[in-house]
């Protein structure tokens, strides 16, 4: 087998195992493509297992940053011409696919250390690949430095422990987490791999059998252990201890300006669904990111702003909103109470995503260089935040008796954000999200909907996600003595 042939087979080993933290019944590919993966690290040169673990990297990202082409066309960022925003899109798609990739070829080197076959792997192998997913993180945050960007680990995709999400191995998640969870990924890998290797010391056969037997166990255990969390999608009236919770959905497409028309016409629209949910008798009702009904109340008529806020004051209803505050342009989360006339209370966003949320200064310095001024001032302008520097475990809200741990939509990626939230004395985890910048695609969707599983499993807590440009869920442990009403 010539470099070239397994170069490309472990781009597409990559891709599968991408893949498969983010479909569901594709879980098994997991570790069998880590198998392969060492497989083809031993039965290559030294310096080709580089080039394999860095090939194997850059599939892997490629099919986790995939969900980035659904952000075209790019006419909300005021380019028209299709060939140009493919061209941006495909550009930044590959770049992060390789550079995130590197960390791969370090681990294709520190395997080499090893025998072929040698059952220390089973000690190192998960280790030095957990830190490498931290080191891809860490990386990310070098790569996206900006204005919005904050020196963290907060970047989570790509772990490969998400694949488990929906298998009954989610139940070991409560005592590491996502961490665990891609550790006994690379540990079944390993496992798989290694006897291969013993047993085709005596011959293919049993090696074969040896592998086979244990991948059937693998997935008779993960298949066979029912998982602990359960989703439900427009769940309408989410009861947690007492307390009705309301989650919206709004459907408004990302845009880097708007009309005062066009503010008004969202702003009259998150006006009537929120009059709709006061009939379903909530506590608490969360709107999306995104949506920024206090920001644009102003507009409305004045008949329709004191009908909304008269009948939050009656019901004695907290309204949770997102904002972009003037000062120091953060974007903030707003819990408001109708019945007290004093500032709501506010949390400042902290983890913010490149490009949907800042513009990475070296991406900003290509742009200007190839013309593209007016989107650039715009994105400045328009979309441009500041991350806070307030600790997760500040994030939390009290109400009814209920506490909550409130993240905004792209803190979800924080492996410890809902932990830090759940040890502070949250009850329910709280997501404010927006993918509208992307379309509404199902590939982010779906990656996220595992993490949100992990954190649910992490922390024993209900996760609860009201979501512009998608639908509104909730995921919850099928222990958790949880309630709905009106479930669409």
């Amino acid at each position: 087998m010539d470099a070239f042939v397994r170069i490309s087979i472990a781009i597409c080993c990559g891709a599968l195992l991408g893949t498969s933290t983010f479909i569901a019944f594709l879980w098994p590919l997991a570790p069998m493509t880590i198998a392969f993966f060492l497989y083809l690290i031993f039965s290559s040169s030294r310096t080709h297992s580089l080039l394999i673990g860095s090939s194997f990297g850059a599939g892997l990202m490629g099919a986790v940053l995939i969900w980035a082409f659904d952000a075209l066309p790019l006419s909300w960022l005021g380019i028209s011409n299709p060939l140009v925003s493919f061209s941006l899109i495909f550009s930044i798609w590959i770049f992060y696919s390789l550079i995130l990739a590197v960390p791969f070829a370090i681990f294709s080197r520190l395997m080499r250390m090893h025998h072929e076959g040698s059952w220390w792997l089973l000690c190192t192998a998960p280790v030095v690949w957990v830190l490498n997913e931290f080191l891809r993180a860490f990386l990310h945050v070098l790569t996206t430095w900006g204005a919005g960007s904050a020196l963290s680990f907060d970047s989570t995709f790509g772990f490969v422990g998400y694949s488990l999400s929906s298998s009954g191995y989610l139940r070991v998640a409560p005592l590491g987490g996502i961490i665990l969870l891609s550790v006994l990924v690379i540990e079944m890998g390993v496992i798989l791999y290694v006897l291969y290797r013993q047993g085709k010391r005596s011959s293919s056969i049993r090696a074969c059998a040896y592998s086979l037997t244990f991948f059937g166990i693998i997935c008779g255990v993960g298949y066979g252990i029912p998982s602990p969390v359960a989703t439900v999608f427009t769940p309408g009236v989410v009861i947690v201890e007492g307390v009705r919770i309301v989650p919206l959905s709004t459907n408004f497409e990302a845009s880097l300006s708007r009309t005062t028309e066009q503010y008004r016409e969202n702003e009259s629209q998150v006006a009537s669904i929120i009059l709709h949910a006061i009939s379903q008798d909530p506590d608490v009702i969360v709107l999306p990111e995104y949506s920024r009904y206090l920001k644009g109340e102003s507009l409305l008529s004045e008949d329709l702003q004191k009908s909304v806020r008269s009948k939050l004051a009656e019901n004695n209803i907290l309204l949770i909103d997102s904002e972009r505050t003037t000062d120091g342009n953060f974007g903030a989360i707003i819990f408001f109470d109708a019945k007290t006339p004093e500032m709501p209370v506010m949390h400042m966003k902290r983890f913010l995503p490149p490009f949907g949320e800042y513009l990475p200064h070296p991406f900003l310095m290509i742009f200007r260089a190839f013309g593209f001024d007016r989107q650039v001032d715009a994105i400045l302008k328009n979309r441009t935040y500041y991350p806070s520097r307030d600790p997760y475990f500040t994030r939390t809200f009290t109400w009814h008796n209920i506490t909550f741990g409130v993240l905004a939509c792209s803190e979800i990626f924080s492996p410890f954000g809902y932990r830090a939230v759940s040890n502070a004395g949250a009850d329910a985890l709280i997501n404010i999200a927006s993918h509208s910048w992307l379309r509404g695609g199902e590939i982010l969707f779906k990656e996220t909907l595992a993490m949100a599983r992990v954190h649910v499993a992490y922390t024993g807590k209900p996760y609860i996600q009201a979501t512009n440009y998608g639908p509104a869920l909730v995921v919850y442990p099928v222990e958790y003595p949880l309630s709905f009403e009106n479930v669409k």
